[in-house]
């Protein structure tokens, strides 16, 4: 069977389960909009709705290619706050600490899908995850060949290599998401080159993320210092990357 076929045979087995609805997770990078385009294309699911977890709000490098998405396929989104972010808040990332932040839940995805299902009804949802990420994601994907039963979790194209998604999204003529900084990645995060990147390229986005996470400006200006290519004391503990938590550098529980 070919990747294609085994993506879409995928998404018939999940939508048999579902009762024929699914949420797809969109970001607009390149893993999700293949993710969608093969769901859309299997024809499986009657229902298709999307999920978008904004880091900040209302950000156009965020929104537009995820609206364009949606306007592709005729679907409803729904634009929510992140599930890291009350981590990000709590431990006062970039940012002055809140009176009572230390009170705040720390949130999972589950969580995230918990307040989507009460709103829609939809108990499933599909990501663009791929084996191909990280050992962790090789293991939780592959042992269930991307249907995951217990979790509701449909993993479409798990066994795709990057050059397999690329020659996909040309051959469907998908516009390919924007490259964000030095480290050419799609995602908006705190990193210190996705936030300098951000800076130049969409300042009245980086001005939204600076209402927010105030000492945002710190990172692009040790950055341009070049206080992150210097190598780090042997005394010193590795510092956590901005907007990293425990939930995405292991499994999805």
């Amino acid at each position: 069977m070919t990747l294609l076929g085994g993506a879409l045979e995928r998404c018939k087995r999940a939508a048999a389960l579902s009762g024929g609805s699914i949420v797809v997770g969109c970001s607009g990078g390149k893993d999700s909009l293949v993710t969608l385009d093969v769901i859309m294309r299997s024809r499986a699911f009657a229902r298709v709705e999307l999920l978008a977890m904004e880091l900040v709000p209302d950000l156009d490098l965020f929104r537009k290619p995820v609206l364009r998405a949606a306007a592709r396929y005729g679907v409803p989104v729904h634009f929510v706050p992140h599930w890291d972010t009350a981590r990000l808040l709590k431990n006062a990332v970039l940012r002055p600490h809140i009176m009572g932040a230390e009170k705040l839940s720390r949130l999972r995805i589950k969580d995230i899908e918990r307040a989507i299902t009460k709103r829609t009804g939809i108990t499933w949802f599909a990501y663009g995850e791929r084996a191909a990420d990280s050992i962790v994601r090789r293991i939780y994907t592959r042992e269930c060949d991307g249907v995951q039963t217990e979790w509701h979790r449909l993993w479409p194209i798990w066994d795709w290599k990057k050059a397999e998604v690329l020659r996909y999204l040309k051959l469907r003529r998908i516009a390919l998401p924007e490259k964000i900084g030095a480290r050419m990645t799609n995602g908006v995060s705190l990193e210190p080159h996705v936030l300098a990147h951000i800076k130049k390229e969409h300042p009245d986005d980086y001005r939204k993320i600076c209402e927010i996470f105030t000492w945002a400006d710190a990172q692009v200006f040790r950055l341009e210092r070049g206080d992150f290519d210097k190598p780090a004391r042997a005394s010193a503990e590795p510092e956590a990357k901005e907007g990293e938590s425990e939930e995405e550098r292991g499994a999805r529980d």
